[in-house]
């Protein structure tokens, strides 16, 4: 089973630039996801980490933005639970800066 790890950046706050790198990351092997479920795991991590950041003195925030960089993705994804609420905020959210 691979693993791989990606820091959070504030280009990854467009849903284009999460495609980008879902591409790249496939292209290269290093990982057995589909492409846009890639690239909502990416962007969501993302938003929690910048929305949570206003908030990070605060202990349940804080322990948000410590989980949300860097995203370790692995091959199938998270669990069930998590791809959900993955494909959420990508529904939800507007998609660049």
């Amino acid at each position: 089973m691979s693993s791989l790890s990606i820091r959070v950046e504030p280009k990854y706050l467009s849903k284009k630039e999460c495609l980008i790198k879902a591409r790249e990351i496939l292209d290269g092997d290093l990982i057995d996801m589909d492409e846009k479920e890639l690239a909502r795991e990416i962007y969501s991590h993302t938003r929690a980490f910048y929305w949570f950041k206003r908030f990070e003195k605060i202990p349940g925030p804080h322990l948000i933005v410590t989980r949300a960089d860097p995203i370790d993705l692995q091959d199938g994804g998270d669990r069930w639970i998590m791809r959900l609420l993955f494909r959420i905020v990508w529904l939800i959210c507007p998609g660049s800066r």
